[in-house]
């Protein structure tokens, strides 16, 4: 409940001491996404929208902060990999550059933008999609079965009702993740589009349930906070 002031500001806080922002209605709204996984920050610098954003020099880009009205705090994770991403909004805080973390980096800007407005709907859908990003990631074969990966979750995407736009930019943020691990990245995009058209004629393609050889659906746990 503490509200420092400019007047107060420094009985609370002198030369080299951290800093702490608190999100949601105290800051008029401002949101910070929280990103937990290294396979959700590499994601979201490709998919998510340019905003102010701000990391340490291990984990640049961890978090990203939105305009974000009516926006509640949550969390996304797995039974076994924990919290992958996380909406902080009223009554949670983050630690803010120049900060030092615990591990002796200090937390730097990495993106110095206005922070971009968007609507609760909006923001939870993103937060939702780079949490899966992030899971599918983790999963991509480390060898043999990738164009059949690649394949069936192109698939899944179309069979669960997104359109071809949608589809496109959610891949190729993917591709550019695994650009490095992968051994032929240009067959990856050609999959992608090939997938895309066959569905599109009604050709018989795979979906979630080839899907589910390499990521089990029990193992996605959904948690609010």
């Amino acid at each position: 409940t503490l509200r420092v002031t400019p007047k107060t500001l420094m009985r609370f806080f002198k030369p080299g001491y951290n800093l702490g922002g608190l999100w949601g209605e105290p800051s008029n709204w401002i949101v910070d996404i929280d990103l937990d996984w290294d396979e959700a920050s590499a994601f979201a610098a490709h998919y998510l929208p340019e905003t102010f954003v701000y990391g340490r020099l291990s984990r640049p880009g961890s978090h990203y902060l939105y305009k974000c009205k009516g926006a509640v705090s949550l969390s996304r994770m797995t039974k076994e990999g924990g919290k992958i991403i996380e909406i902080r909004s009223t009554g949670s805080q983050s630690v803010l550059p120049p900060s030092m973390h615990p591990d002796r980096e200090r937390y730097e800007i990495n993106s110095d933008l206005p922070f971009t407005p968007m609507t609760k709907l909006q923001l939870e859908r993103l937060v939702d999609r780079v949490a899966g990003a992030a899971v599918l990631l983790r999963h991509f074969p480390d060898s043999g079965g990738r164009h059949d990966y690649i394949h069936s979750l192109t698939g899944a995407l179309m069979w669960s009702g997104w359109d071809e736009k949608e589809v496109v930019e959610f891949m190729e943020a993917i591709l550019k993740c695994i650009r490095q691990a992968d051994d032929e990245p240009g067959d990856r995009k050609l999959t992608v589009k090939n997938t895309i058209e066959h569905f599109k004629k009604g050709d018989r393609i795979a979906g979630w349930r080839t899907l589910a050889q390499w990521i089990k659906g029990d193992t996605v746990k959904t948690e609010e906070i």
